[in-house]
């Protein structure tokens, strides 16, 4: 299936005005705005993507390529509306921090999460504190 709309293909790390009409489309069709609209593709508008492939029985490829931008317009304009929930992407971390787990994101905002992402940017911000504190020393 062609994509006659003129949308690029978007996947993890796109930013453009596309990203956010891809993200208020899937808004409309989960029927909440639980995607922030910021033009950036991250892992909560990729699970959103998966899961709205795997509702439809699509490749799960999480690029929205023609085939995907199509069926997200088709169903955005018709007003179908689909649940997307239930889906977790697993991402591979960059860092190996003992006892955090950081290799999950959810499309439900799951408790732990957020705290272990928490976690991992105090964790950052003292790693930081001590590094100005020992160049500072001389």
């Amino acid at each position: 299936m062609a994509n006659n709309l003129g949308f690029p293909e978007l996947t993890i790390g796109s930013k453009s005005y596309y990203v956010v009409d891809l993200q208020i489309y899937l808004n409309g069709i989960n029927g909440s705005d639980f995607l922030k609209e910021d033009n950036i593709f991250g892992y909560k508008t990729l699970n959103a993507v998966l899961a709205y492939q795997k509702a439809k029985n699509m490749p799960a490829t999480g690029k929205v390529d023609d085939g995907t931008w199509n069926a997200i317009y088709n169903d955005s304009m018709t007003g179908n509306q689909i649940k997307l929930t239930g889906f977790t992407h697993k991402v591979k971390p960059k860092v190996n921090l003992p006892g955090i787990d950081v290799t999950s994101t959810d499309l439900n905002n799951q408790p732990g999460n957020a705290a272990n992402w928490t976690t991992i940017g105090l964790i950052a911000a003292a790693v930081l504190a001590v590094l100005y504190i020992v160049t500072q020393r001389k």
